[in-house]
């Protein structure tokens, strides 16, 4: 039986393992004593033999052996096939008793199903318990020692009541050359059928729980047959075993101290008794032991599972089950707790207090709360703020080194950034026709009042907050261009459209607007709107079939591409209709409140589009949200 020693450690104490050393029974001495006697009674002769027994040129070859047996012992690899054979080992150990049959389950199972206390159910339970009883003893008496000398025989099992001996000669009738321990269990499966069939189990359903369940009982017999059939290969077994023996047997040549005089390296020394050597065998040879004892735990060991324990308490256990406990319980009543809400703390006793512990409600529930600046919610123009406060203290200027900007890549193949490494903005244009990057107006704040531009890739996709870029470093790159731009305020930001726009009061009779749409300003149901990400053909086809003209560029761009770049919707020089003034002109508060070229800011009604040619300066309303 496996010797319990959980309660001396139940509790942590001083030297609490040491104590454990002098237990005998199931201790590494008690394995080990005789092969340590040996060890010691060998490497004594051989000491002696070479101190007293050898002379001159005899010690001068026992000493070139010594020293070379001592230096190829650790080319043996003991530790690393050991260990790995004991952790297989014990792992096989450990699964066998967790595959030992126990009929707990099944029996609560049948007695859900197969209830009451007449004579004809309480005897189906009875016999139920009874075969698997039986079965299980078959099957033990296979494979485990202890239980093939308690029950040798069928007369030794007719005996103990497990089976009548009418009963032990039909066993014995049903003829098959293998083991029979199924046979008492397809009877209990028969004996559970027929209660079936006399109504004693009420529904298809309840007789297939138990059957479910005594076929896990036979399952768990099989595997047990079939540990003891299946075992650990003979070739390990003796590769372990020759590696330890060999490594001992070099170390009762290699490890004597030689004479000191000669200073062999290694050899300074000469103690008489190899302590270390001796330390050694005691855990190496141990290991093995402890292998060879847990190998096979249905043998005779201090270590083994206890089977005819085993087997008396399945016995007590299975009979009360069908007896004193099937369809009874005490009689229901109102607990004493009955009339309260909140069911009390449980009582402790003076012994037990100690152990009594405070309730968890969380590892940060007895944190102090953050103050009430730190909980207000953060807002974009508090970074730099929250930023400068966090690098005052040595940890925020730590925790600077590892803060960086999100990097933002677009799904649709183009360009991984619209920005480089010098933080200028650059308006892109992919010349083989695929999607580039346009500039965007939005707002940062309406409490700033400075407007940004920002940019939008393919599909639509925004970049990131943290790479938005003030109004005098965006429109160094529109210095150039001759467009007038008035700002529009907008509720929200939106993809840029194409729209034809009408202005009759500046004399201009057509005019191609690039504007940001959405928010509250909605335009009117017989604009013309396309995305930004769609051609520009079927809005300049719109204003074709209403003889409108154009601009070159504008057909430069018409087949089947895409408005990526203002460039593309803008003319390539000033135009004598401007009166000289352009963006370089102009500073970011000209440019954001007083256009130079006359633009209506909404389009109320549409209006007849006349043939006059569009004029070379585009206007492009931007807006603001």
């Amino acid at each position: 039986m496996t010797i319990i020693y959980q309660y001396r450690v139940a509790t942590t104490s001083f030297v609490g393992f040491l104590k454990l050393l002098a237990a005998w029974r199931g201790s590494v001495y008690k394995l080990l004593f005789k092969e340590s006697l040996v060890f010691m009674g060998v490497y004594a002769a051989i000491s002696l033999t070479y101190r007293f027994a050898l002379n001159d040129q005899q010690k001068l070859q026992f000493e070139r052996v010594a020293i070379h047996c001592n230096s190829y012992t650790s080319l043996i690899p003991v530790s690393f096939v050991l260990g790995f054979y004991v952790t297989v080992v014990v792992q096989r150990w450990w699964q066998q008793f967790r595959n030992v049959p126990w009929p707990d389950r099944t029996i609560f199972v049948m007695c859900t199903y197969l209830s009451g206390q007449e004579e004809r159910a309480r005897i189906m339970r009875r016999t139920v318990a009874r075969y698997m009883m039986f079965g299980m003893i078959l099957i033990m008496r296979a494979v485990s020692v202890a239980v093939m000398k308690r029950f040798p025989t069928l007369d030794h099992i007719v005996e103990a009541g497990f089976i009548t001996k009418d009963e032990a000669e039909i066993y014995e009738k049903t003829e098959c050359q293998y083991l029979k321990f199924w046979v008492p269990l397809m009877w209990a499966s028969n004996v559970l059928t027929r209660a079936r069939h006399e109504g004693r189990i009420e529904t298809e359903f309840g007789l297939r729980m138990v059957i479910e369940q005594l076929a896990d009982f036979r399952d768990k017999c099989s595997l047990c047959f079939v540990y003891d059939w299946i075992t650990i290969p003979l070739v390990y077994t003796q590769v372990v075993t020759l590696a330890v023996y060999s490594f001992f047997a070099a170390c009762l040549v290699g490890r004597q101290f030689l004479d000191t005089e000669k200073n062999y390296p290694g050899y300074e020394y000469d103690i008489y008794i190899p302590v270390f050597t001796l330390l050694q065998f005691f855990f190496y040879m141990g290991w093995l032991k402890v292998a060879e004892q847990m190998i096979n735990p249905f043998g005779e060991d201090d270590d083994d599972y206890d089977i005819n324990w085993l087997m008396d308490r399945h016995t007590a256990v299975a009979f009360a089950l069908v007896d004193q406990c099937c369809g009874r319980h005490p009689p229901l009543i109102r607990d004493q707790h009955w009339d309260e809400t909140v069911m009390p703390e449980m009582p402790y006793t003076e012994a037990s207090l100690g152990s009594r512990r405070p309730n968890f409600l969380g590892s940060t529930f007895n944190l102090a709360p953050p103050s009430t600046e730190d909980q207000r919610p953060a807002t974009p123009g508090d970074t730099d703020r929250l930023r400068k406060r966090s690098h005052g203290s040595f940890a925020g200027s730590v925790l600077s080194l590892f803060s960086m900007k999100p990097h933002h890549r677009f799904l649709s193949g183009s360009r991984e950034t619209i920005d480089s490494g010098d933080h200028h903005v650059r308006f892109l244009s992919v010349p083989n026709g695929r999607p580039g990057y346009m500039p965007v107006l939005t707002s940062e704040t309406e409490k700033s009042g400075s407007v940004f531009l920002d940019m939008t890739g393919p599909d639509g996709l925004e970049l990131p907050e943290g790479r938005e870029r003030s109004n005098s470093e965006r429109l160094e790159n529109l210095e150039s261009l001759p467009v007038d731009v008035r700002v529009r305020k907008k509720s929200s930001p939106s993809k840029f459209t194409v729209e034809a726009v009408e202005e009759p009061a500046a004399g201009l009779d057509n005019g191609v607007a690039v504007t940001h749409g959405g928010g509250g300003d909605a335009p009117s149901a017989t604009r013309t709107r396309r995305s930004g990400q769609q051609t520009v053909m079927q809005t300049l086809q719109q204003l074709n079939s209403k003889a409108v003209s154009r601009p070159p560029v504008l057909s430069a761009i018409e087949e089947g591409g895409t408005v990526t770049s203002l460039r593309q919707i803008l003319p390539s020089g000033k135009s004598d209709d401007d009166d000289g003034s352009s963006l370089s002109s102009m500073d970011d508060a000209d440019v954001f409140e007083k256009p130079k070229a006359p633009v209506l800011e909404d389009i109320e009604e549409t209006a007849e589009l006349s043939s006059t040619p569009v004029p070379s300066v585009p206007i492009i309303t931007i807006d603001e949200v």
